[in-house]
């Protein structure tokens, strides 16, 4: 806690001398950490962080994470402590990015950095020796990783008291190193759990003799208002997070943690709540001092409404007078934008308004806000050199439409009752039948009419609990109860309701438009937001490419149809119309067993020489990956697990090299045995923290559990099922997560499509080395989330980078170059068709704040000169908060 810190000017000084060794360094033909967009961005941070706090809100993609680690290195270096404060699942992330800069430059210092903390019992594990020579404080970590959800305390009466007695303990030692003796009752057995006993004396001993330090003041002012009498000793009710004492068991923790120059806050825009853990985590955990500077990373600071750039703004600690000098110019700036928008072609004072308004909204913001759009990429300005497109257009977005005329007779009927729904029914009526109404289009409402918990016997109202004075009010609802009932049973007579989201029109375009991509080699990422019919899409993905196997003699990695496998089998043989090759499914299995058993063959050669590949790939260097290997070869099971995960992973490849299969093993084993996710108080488990194959750092083995690794090979490997499509939604295991996204992100290795509910797989995920599709099966209300999800591929290095520099090398003709493609599924006719005009029109104002894109105008318009004119001169004076631009960084 006695840290010396040297000072934010001493911090600027460094960044530029960083940004300019990469420029050196770049220029003399070298790959650097650091793009030229990044460099940009740490010489703008070196001109403001001196002075306060700073958003870096780069689109989704584009490497803040990176500008955030190298401002981390250089406070370290300035011998000043850094917070991470980040997300669960993004753990591995930051890690593998801080490792890369190390490795990047050695001769830096190598900052001390722990595995992220996310539960209380972790924190407590540092201090589990009784030894203070074997203990591991995190005072005493230049960079600590903390979750969003670390404060996620669940205490109450029954509680253990090691959960709770860090405070009372805290101050039982600070009390006596003032009077030099324990307050009574702190020798109680409650309080005296070695793990946070050794906490508290080592916390107390390592605060400084400085009235002005933060942990000094804070257990002062415990201590001057004899804090002792008011905490209860004996339950941990008073520590519940709505009750008082809570704030004061989160400050001990705190001061625990030690004091930080530097909190860097990732995915800045969640949990704005005051009570959220993030909240909580920022104002009575993370322990400041009157310097310290706040880094918000967030590709959305604003989604929906003016008053997110306000909670945005206030994550970086602005005062109340630099707030009230903002808001005004965020208020004149988005009003000048709606009315520009309605009339730019014809007023020109609308158009004068806006561009002053766009001024004076840069230049209030742009000392807090950094921000690089794609714009600024090298492949997005080289596909606009490539093609004499627009920036933007290297996203191209078309629906996927469904329209009513195209429907079956049943699904008509079903729509004309869904519409009459919305006349006879309303929430108050049946909750159920207007939810029916609201969701038909995507499915959601449909599978719970399948469920038959739509409209029961026990839905319907019972006469005695609607009597009432008003007998005709009485008479009229007991109408409309009949009416709406008697839409839903013809809803539900227009199916046969086993396969019915089978033959779904959305799941059904969707599919077929899934299928269109994989013929040309691609992946596809798809988003949604209800499980059923995210369910049903992904087995009739994998029912379909199953029967398309078989018919042309291709490996299908399962030898029988699964019995809840069968409702997908039966509606893929109808539509692919199948049903005389295969009647049956037991003709379906005969034909998979035989294809099985041959592709077995193949399948154990790989295995009798994978262990020995690997090996050589490891090489000779000491590695712990060895023992993994060791412990592996020597459990059948476990090595028959290891030998499919390796297969898929590689498409049986044969021409890799033995360093490809080493990198392959270590990728896996490292995403099997991830535990970002760990909110418990539980031990986690943990392993190697290994890149490649040639580190042979002995400080990076951690501990090796090898049944843990067994229990989730075998968890995502003992079974024998097509993963041709995968679906990960909330109840998807951390580690299999990891894994889905190990295998997509390989070109050629199963998934080849990956379903993901929209919370799950929205932020964090890199899912962008083999996929540049993503189909929004459920388009959300929040363009901000679309975003997230969109920049799940579209992101720096990506395979719609590489598809342009193949596509550019060939010569390619301008139409044919390679976008990132946006397909969103809308049901024309029903309640989806409302919710995709919604979301486009707060999309366009997303954009008109952010993304530079003000205005739009057709291709035939700007054939006028007149109108180009106009259009090219509000988009030159459109809000730009690039550190690349010259009036921000001189």
């Amino acid at each position: 806690m006695n840290q010396s810190f040297q000072g934010w000017q001493k911090v600027a000084e460094i960044l530029r001398c960083s940004a300019a060794k990469q420029k050196q360094l770049r220029e003399q033909g070298k790959e650097t950490w650091l793009n030229d967009g990044q460099q940009a961005s740490i010489l703008a941070l070196a001109d403001r962080i001196a002075n306060n706090g700073v958003v870096i809100a780069d689109e989704v993609g584009m490497g803040k994470t990176r500008v955030a680690v190298e401002l981390a290195h250089a406070v370290v270096e300035c011998k000043g402590r850094v917070a991470i404060l980040i997300p669960p699942g993004l753990g591995y992330q930051w890690q593998d990015e801080i490792q890369k800069r190390q490795d990047e430059r050695q001769k830096c210092g190598r900052p001390n950095t722990k595995s992220v903390l996310r539960s209380f019992w972790a924190y407590l594990k540092a201090w589990k020796s009784d030894d203070p020579q074997e203990q591991a404080p995190w005072f005493n970590e230049d960079i600590v990783l903390v979750s969003h959800s670390f404060t996620n305390w669940r205490l109450g009466n029954k509680s253990d008291s090691w959960r709770w007695a860090l405070l009372p303990r805290l101050f039982a030692e600070w009390r006596k190193r003032q009077d030099g003796r324990l307050p009574r009752g702190s020798l109680s057995e409650n309080l005296s759990d070695y793990w946070v006993c050794n906490a508290a004396e080592s916390i107390v001993k390592e605060i400084p003799e400085d009235a002005s330090h933060p942990a000094f003041h804070l257990l002062d002012n415990l201590y001057e208002n004899d804090a002792w009498n008011t905490m209860p000793l004996r339950s941990g009710d008073f520590y519940h997070k709505h009750k008082e004492g809570r704030i004061w068991l989160e400050r001990a923790v705190g001061i625990g943690l030690g004091v930080f120059d530097l909190v860097i806050i990732d995915e800045a825009h969640k949990s704005r709540a005051e009570d959220s853990g993030l909240s909580r985590l920022l104002s009575n955990v993370i322990l400041p001092t009157t310097s310290t500077r706040r880094v918000a990373l967030t590709a959305t600071p604003v989604e929906l409404h003016l008053e997110q750039w306000k909670q945005i703004l206030q994550r970086i600690q602005l005062d109340v007078e630099q707030m009230n000098d903002i808001h005004p110019s965020i208020e004149t700036y988005i009003h000048a934008v709606q009315h520009l928008q309605k009339t730019w072609r014809s007023n020109e004072r609308t158009r004068e308004e806006y561009k002053h308004a766009a001024k004076q909204f840069q230049s209030t913001l742009s000392p807090f806000l950094l921000r690089r759009d794609k714009r600024e990429d090298q492949a997005v300005k080289d596909f606009q050199t490539l093609t004499g497109l627009p920036a933007s257009d290297y996203r191209y977005q078309q629906e996927i439409p469904i329209t009513t005329a195209s429907l079956s007779a049943s699904w008509k009927q079903a729509i004309c009752a869904a519409e009459a729904l919305s006349v006879v029914a309303n929430q108050a009526d049946d909750p159920k039948a207007k939810r029916l109404r609201l969701t038909l289009g995507n499915g959601h409402g449909i599978s719970s009419l399948i469920d038959q918990h739509l409209y029961t016997e026990s839905d319907k109202p019972k006469q005695d609990e609607m009597k009432s004075d008003n007998q005709k009010s009485v008479d009229d609802d007991e109408k409309r109860q009949q009416r709406i009932q008697w839409w839903l049973v013809v809803i539900g007579n227009s199916f046969e309701k086993q396969a019915l989201l089978y033959d779904h029109p959305a799941i059904l375009a969707t599919v077929e438009e899934i299928e269109k991509y994989i013929e040309k080699d691609e992946k596809v990422l798809v988003f949604g937001r209800f499980t059923q019919p995210m369910r049903a899409l992904v087995n009739l993905l994998n029912a379909r490419q199953m029967l398309h196997r078989l018919q042309t003699n291709t490996h299908w990695p399962q030898a029988t149809v699964h019995q809840d496998e069968e409702a997908a089998v039966q509606a893929a043989c109808t539509q692919l119309q199948l049903d005389t090759r295969f009647p049956t499914i037991e003709s379906i299995n005969r034909e998979l067993d035989k294809q099985y058993h041959k592709e077995q063959r193949r399948l154990n050669s790989f295995r009798n020489q994978l262990i020995d590949t690997i090996q050589q790939g490891l090489g000779q260097s000491i590695n712990p990956m060895r023992k993994i290997l060791h412990d592996i070869q020597n459990d059948d099971d476990t090595l028959i697990w290891l030998s499919r995960a390796m297969y898929e992973l590689l498409d049986g490849n044969k021409k890799l090299l033995p360093k490809d299969y080493a990198n392959t093993f270590i990728e896996l084993i490292n995403a099997i045995m991830d535990t970002d996710n760990a909110d418990h108080d539980d031990a986690p488990k943990a392993i190697v923290d290994t890149d490649n194959a040639d580190n042979n750092d002995e400080s990076n083995e951690k501990i090796i559990d090898f049944p843990l690794i067994r229990e989730r090979l075998g968890y995502e490997y003992n079974h024998q099922r097509g993963s041709f499509a995968r679906f990960m939604y909330g109840e998807t295991k951390l580690e299999s997560r990891r894994v889905m996204q190990v295998a997509f992100n390989r070109l050629h290795s199963f998934p080849k499509v990956l379903v993901a509910q929209s919370m799950v797989g929205r932020e964090g995920l890199n899912l962008h080395k083999a996929c540049r599709i993503v189909i929004l099966l459920h388009p959300e209300w929040n363009p901000g989330i679309v975003e997230q999800q969109i920049g799940r591929v579209d992101r720096v290095g990506s395979h719609w980078e590489n598809t342009l520099v193949r596509e550019s090398q060939a010569n390619e003709k301008p139409e044919h170059f390679s976008r990132i493609e946006i397909r969103s599924v809308v049901f024309r006719g029903t309640y989806d068709e409302h919710n995709w005009k919604i979301l486009q029109q707060r999309w366009y104002d997303l954009r008109a704040q952010l993304h530079g894109i003000v205005i739009t105008a057709s291709t035939e318009e700007l054939r006028d000169t007149d109108l180009k004119t106009i259009f090219d001169d509000i988009t030159a004076n459109t809000p730009n908060f690039s550190p690349s631009c010259h009036e921000l960084t001189k």
